[in-house]
């Protein structure tokens, strides 16, 4: 039988700008809304408090075509962070309040909501409903984040939109969250290290890590989008804190045939699959047979979610992406990783090595012929000349198992060649395995990289390239049909 995949696919934006002028807004459980989302054949409620297909007595949860034909118990972002305070070094993960079986939410000794919670002031507090684009009666009388504008303060009477005051897309809502509830490492008594951390160096009662994130969720009638969702997250850290350590993910609770609060146990015989081709996760229900769920309507779908963009890192001098040859008018330059860039490097005298500064600025520097330390971002390495080999990201024994190197994931140049983690397995041969160790993907597909010491790669365009830096990296931008927005690229 022929199946129909629902897709609900995620981008990001994480500005790692501190943003020290930021007004701290009011947050917390008393602002949380809900709504749902029906711009298309993909109908969901959600909350402003980050959790897709929730609250589950609200409306449709992930459902295709027919409102009680649901895909999904929950889904939300997390954001984590590595945080070095009065030599301690701990990591805070925050998450979205969601209903599950098991754990359901992080909460304080006294009962208190860990995580994210909607912001006031991003939907009309007269009403039950997030703001959506087809209900000018869900948007609040200005928006806070538009009082800035000289022209028009406020936007009032006008939608907030991802393409401005109105929008390309069939439905569009849009809410603001942020982490000021969660509270476990701001006070020593709510964590097991004792930590005291604030965020903001100029607001004691900034609380969490500083975050402020604007969600959108976005559907688009058209044939080839009716079967999809679209969620937008932009991350902004807005303490005076700088973490050099992020990392960004989803958690995705996929139920196939769920319809509301009910409990026909659906969802004991699903199964999930990761296409390691596609980069998708898909669950679909084994014997395609929802019929425990009386109000299921038809035949069964399949439910993926993809993670389809999230903000290049413009530091490590690799191009992760894999597209440094997409300009066509000026071909790169930088080499592609070879097999001997991943094998231990012997540093004698004379030889060159490549510091970085905290700004990631490259110096040269020559090794002398005598025990030297060497202060690169993140790190000091000791050189021995004739003595000391070095690597990064190299396939090493642990345990009589093959893996990758972890110095790959330390934010450092451990090898002073300049580049940052880079890792054979991501970014020269990838093979992928599925829990029983058979082998699904055995490929070599070496991306392109800065050689700062021979000086290759170093004006490529596409390494290390960012979709803030106003630059046309791909050079395809033509002002007679593209768009000519703020940054006119």
């Amino acid at each position: 039988m022929k199946k129909t995949l629902i897709c609900s696919t995620a981008f990001l934006i994480l500005s790692i700008t501190i943003l020290t002028n930021w007004l701290l807004a009011q947050s917390g459980r008393e602002y949380r809304r809900s709504s749902v989302m029906r711009g298309n054949l993909v109908k969901t409620v959600f909350g402003n408090w980050g959790v897709i297909g929730q609250p589950a007595e609200k409306g449709s949860r992930g459902a295709w075509i027919y409102d009680n034909d649901g895909y999904i118990g929950d889904v939300s972002p997390l954001v984590g962070a590595e945080i070095n305070i009065d030599d301690k070094t701990f990591h805070s993960v925050v998450v979205c309040p969601v209903s599950r079986p098991t754990k359901q939410h992080e909460l304080s000794p006294s009962g208190k909501y860990w995580g994210f919670e909607p912001v006031a002031g991003y939907f009309n507090e007269g009403q039950e409903g997030i703001a959506l684009y087809s209900d000018p009666a869900s948007w609040p009388a200005l928006w806070p984040d538009k009082m800035d504008d000289p022209e028009d303060p406020g936007w009032s009477g006008s939608w907030n939109g991802f393409f401005g005051k109105t929008t390309t897309a069939s439905e569009e809502c849009y809410f603001v969250m942020d982490d000021n509830n969660d509270e476990e490492f701001n006070y020593a008594q709510n964590n097991k290290w004792g930590v005291a951390f604030k965020p903001d160096s100029t607001n004691s009662a900034r609380n969490g890590l500083g975050l402020v994130v604007k969600v959108r969720g976005m559907q688009w009638s058209d044939f080839l989008a009716q079967d999809c969702i679209f969620w937008l997250y932009e991350i902004t850290n807005t303490s005076t804190t700088d973490y050099s350590k992020v990392v960004f993910g989803m958690l995705v609770g996929t139920y196939v045939g769920v319809t509301s609060t009910e409990d026909y146990h659906e969802y004991d015989d699903d199964y999930s699959f990761f296409d390691v081709g596609k980069d998708l996760t898909y669950t679909a229900d084994f014997d395609d047979d929802c019929s425990r769920n009386p109000r299921w309507v038809g035949p069964v779908g399949v439910v993926g979610y993809a993670f389809l963009e999230s903000p290049g890192n413009p530091y490590d001098g690799i191009d992760n992406d894999g597209d440094a040859d997409e300009n066509k008018l000026f071909p790169a330059t930088g080499p592609f990783f070879t097999e001997d860039d991943f094998v231990e490097r012997l540093i004698n005298a004379g030889d060159k090595v490549v510091l970085i500064d905290d700004d990631y600025n490259r110096t040269l520097a020559t090794v002398p012929a005598h025990d030297t330390t060497f202060y690169t971002r993140g790190d000091s390495i000791f050189v021995s000349p004739g003595s000391t080999t070095l690597a990064e990201g190299n396939v090493i024994l642990h345990d009589g198992k093959e893996i990758v190197n972890p110095n790959a994931y330390d934010g450092v140049d451990n090898d002073l060649d300049g580049l940052i983690d880079e890792n054979y397995y991501l970014h020269y041969h990838q093979i992928r395995k599925d829990q029983k160790g058979n082998i699904l993907i055995d490929k070599f597909n070496p991306v392109r990289h800065k050689d700062y010491i021979n000086g290759l790669g170093l004006n490529d365009l596409l390494i290390d390239e960012r979709r803030d830096d106003g630059i046309d990296n791909d050079s395809d931008w033509n002002p007679e049909f593209d768009d000519v927005g703020a940054d006119g690229l």
